[in-house]
Order: structure tokens, then sequence, then C-alpha cells
């Protein structure tokens, strides 16, 4: 059974590495009504997450819009930059809250176009995720089950301490940035 688990990763990074890395040129050029961008940032996503993880609604994109993370639609129609944020701002609440997303986003957005940083953000995603899987190797001593736990330990641990200090850094920038107004 441990063994499934590390051939379902090699999988999952083969299939990933099969794949185009998302980016902005290839997100639709035409305007969207909500249920089509549901639908389009499922169907964009699905290869990084599970079947089960509902990452978007129309109701957590109307709260998005009236939390100003994202502007509102143009006569119900979202553009190929409301979905370019969406699908940042579905990956990253995975470990940040909204709050924190929203002052990722604005200092990134202060110096580079959104498609600049929707490709860098794609790029670095799929790289990540692709070098975190393909570094696990069978060791033949050790037995499948502890590789596996020491496998989760060591990425949760990973995934904790990323986390801290993405939240120290966007706290000590959220400061300076209210210092100067």
């Amino acid at each position: 059974m441990q063994q499934d688990i590390i051939d379902q990763l090699h999988k999952w990074r083969e299939s990933l590495n099969s794949k185009e890395i998302l980016c902005f040129e290839n997100l639709p050029s035409i305007d969207l009504y909500m249920d089509q961008v549901v639908s389009i940032i499922e169907k964009l996503l699905s290869p990084y997450f599970n079947d089960t993880t509902k990452l978007i609604t129309p109701s957590i994109i109307n709260n998005y819009v009236k939390l100003n993370i994202i502007p509102p639609p143009t006569k119900k129609k979202y553009s190929k930059e409301h979905i370019a944020k969406l699908i940042i701002i579905c990956v990253l609440k995975q470990v940040l809250s909204i709050s924190s997303i929203k002052i990722l986003m604005e200092s990134h957005l202060k110096s580079m176009l959104i498609s600049e940083f929707f490709n860098l953000f794609c790029k670095d995603l799929h790289e990540t995720i692709c070098a975190t899987i393909g570094i696990r190797q069978i060791d033949s001593v050790t037995s499948p089950e502890k590789q596996i736990n020491k496998m989760l330990l060591e990425l949760s641990i990973k995934a904790g301490s990323n986390k801290l200090a993405a939240d120290k850094i966007l706290t000590a920038y959220d400061r300076k940035a209210k210092q100067k107004k």
C-alpha cells in the first residue's frame, strides 16, 4: 500500500510534467460569466488539487469583489485578468489568509503587470511541486511505510515553516505600507 502512494506521487509528477504550464496567454481571451469562470478555474487547477477540493464558487467570487481583492465584473462578465487573479487566490488560500493574499498581490502588481505576475506564479508553482515530488526516491533499506511517514513529516514541517516565514514577511510588509500612509 505504501509503495502505491509513492507510485501515485511519481505518476502525479509525470502528469504535471506532461502538461503545459499555465500561462496568461492561454487563459480565455473573451470575457466570461461567473459559472463559466468557476468551471474554467476548476478545470485549469484540477491537475494540482484533489477531486474533492472545492476551490471556488460564485459566492466566493462575490466575496472577493466585496473585499476589493478583485475588481467587479463588467456587465456581469469576468476578464482574463479576473481569472488570473482568482487562480492565484485559489492556490494561495490553501496556506495564507485572504488579507495576506491581498497584500502579496498588491505588492507584486505595483511593479509588474498581472500577466507577468501570473506567469511567474504559475511557473514557480509548477516547478516547486515537481521538485518536491521529484526528490523522493525509493530506499530499499527502509520500509515503504517508514518512508511515507518520513516524507509526510518533512513536507508538513516544510509547509508549516514556509507559512510562518511568509506570514512574517507579509506582516512586515503590511506594517511598512501602513507607516507610509
